[in-house]
């Protein structure tokens, strides 16, 4: 492009001729420079886009990709069939009910600088425990916001219905600052046996996520405040050998 510029007589008193071609060789410029920026952009992947959505809001990475998730406070839970299983408040109390179902809420937050995409979410329970996960369901959490000064309700996080089912979960892609909601569905031993113990809850559990490269991470989470308590378990076995 220089040779061809060079190669044209120069006019001492430039017109309009030579503005617009000036104008358009400028805006030609401007183009490439705009292409270069996008495939930049495109090559750049999972990392540039999480670089732009951080730079692009207030929110700030905290945690690496190897350990991007943080649990919230709040827990749900809910059971299946209407049955008087899950006593609301905190921390939530499940009442022990041969064969019955019910599931609890896991909320995480992506303090990555990075997009995540989530795919399980598995209860580590203690030998012997009472309780089996049958399905996992994922879901975005988006916390409601009470204006300063005003009296909501409170809103139980446990996320939709129908709790206590063989749910599968599917993939779930989660922005750098956002959260999700892992619903982990459980059901109750037919029996109560001696080789159960009453704390045998779910303290921990194992979150599945990806990173923009594709590599799974296992990320273990501990539930702190927000373990389910047992009651109602028998104090004689039920179960018949």
């Amino acid at each position: 492009m220089d040779g061809a510029r060079s190669a044209q007589p120069v006019s001492p008193r430039p017109g309009f001729g030579s503005l617009t071609a000036t104008a358009r060789q400028y805006v030609r410029r401007r183009r490439v420079l705009l292409a270069v920026v996008v495939v930049v952009v495109v090559v750049g992947g999972g990392g540039a886009a999480g670089l732009i959505l951080a730079s692009g809001s207030s929110y700030v990475a905290t945690r690496p990709i190897e350990a991007a998730l943080v649990k919230s406070p709040l827990v749900g839970a809910g059971q299946t069939h209407g049955r008087a299983l899950v006593q609301i408040g905190a921390p939530t109390i499940v009442r022990f009910m041969p064969r019955s179902t019910f599931a609890i809420a896991v909320i995480v937050t992506n303090k990555a600088g990075a997009p995540i995409t989530l795919e399980g979410a598995t209860a580590i329970r203690q030998r012997h425990s009472p309780l089996r996960q049958i399905g996992t369901r994922l879901t975005t959490f988006k916390p409601a916001v009470c204006p300063p000064g005003a009296s909501c309700p409170f809103i139980d996080p446990i996320g939709p219905g129908p709790y206590g089912v063989a749910a599968r979960p599917l993939p779930l892609g989660v922005a750098p600052g956002h959260q999700a909601l892992a619903q982990l569905h459980f059901q109750f031993a037919p029996c109560w046996s001696k080789t159960f113990r009453r704390d045998a809850t779910v303290r921990r559990v194992t979150l599945l996520y990806r990173s923009p490269d594709g590599t799974a991470i296992r990320q273990r989470l501990r539930l702190g405040d927000s373990v389910p308590k047992l009651t109602g378990i028998p104090i004689q076995p039920t179960c018949r050998s």
